[in-house]
């Protein structure tokens, strides 16, 4: 019985051991308490709720629905506009992460923007990509992930890393894109998901509008690791408080 009970207070020290030789490797996986955070598992009658910060909620505009797992855009132009400063958010290090699924490319998939269609903003492009707008007028498309990144009807994890200048893009935890931005990323006094689109003159219709669904839409005010994205990419939980 001496000689078991030495045995297992020699396996409990290494264990100690080995976990005290990796605290960098987990404490740079730990996802902190994002600055803005929506699950889109549910709207109310007023819009739709913010998990960060606690008690705000979107405007919606348009065909906004809830599988009461997402945000769905039916195609037919939709979206939700949170009043909050994105100008100072976006102004200092940033990390973006969401879960996105697209149904139907047609044209730019409007993600996440602020002062649109001039400021920030994050967007599928039809040609398979996923693209971050810049820091002047029209500067849509400045940095895009690689070609056929984005997949068609299949859940994505797609995080944007900016720290002001150099922008980062993964997929499903992977780096797929990096560019920078010219000056500061233009933004407004709020964050707004999805898009009305506009117009099709030629063929009728709506373009650059999206069809697909959000879920767990976080923005960091700071540049998360790739321990951290990767993290958030298996469906990390992200913390609220």
């Amino acid at each position: 019985m001496k000689i078991r009970n030495q045995t297992i207070r020699q396996a409990a020290a290494i264990l100690a051991l080995a976990t005290s030789l990796v605290p960098a490797k987990i404490q740079s996986a730990e996802i902190p308490v994002p600055a803005f955070y929506v699950k889109g598992n549910t709207i109310t009658a007023g819009g739709v709720p913010a998990a960060v910060p606690a008690g705000d909620e979107g405007l919606i505009e348009g065909t906004v629905t809830s599988d009461g797992e997402s945000i769905v855009f039916d195609g037919t132009g939709g979206r939700v506009t949170f009043a909050f400063d994105a100008q100072r958010l976006f102004g200092n290090p940033f990390t973006i992460s969401a879960m996105v699924e697209t149904t139907t490319s047609m044209g730019y998939g409007e993600i996440l923007q602020s002062l649109p269609p001039a400021g920030f903003g994050l967007r599928t492009v039809e040609h398979g990509h996923f693209s971050v707008s810049g820091g002047k007028a029209g500067a849509w498309n400045v940095v895009t992930s690689a070609s056929k990144s984005l997949r068609l009807g299949t859940f994505q994890h797609v995080a944007v890393t900016c720290d002001g200048q150099a922008v980062v893009i993964y997929i499903d935890g992977l780096e797929r894109g990096r560019g920078e931005l010219e000056g500061v990323p233009r933004a407004d006094q709020k964050i707004v998901l999805g898009g009305m689109g506009r117009e099709n003159l030629k063929d009728g219709g709506l373009v650059d509008v999206p069809h697909s669904r959000l879920a767990h839409i976080a923005i960091f005010d700071s540049v998360l690791t790739p321990e951290q994205i990767q993290a958030l990419a298996e469906g990390g939980e992200i913390p609220v408080k």
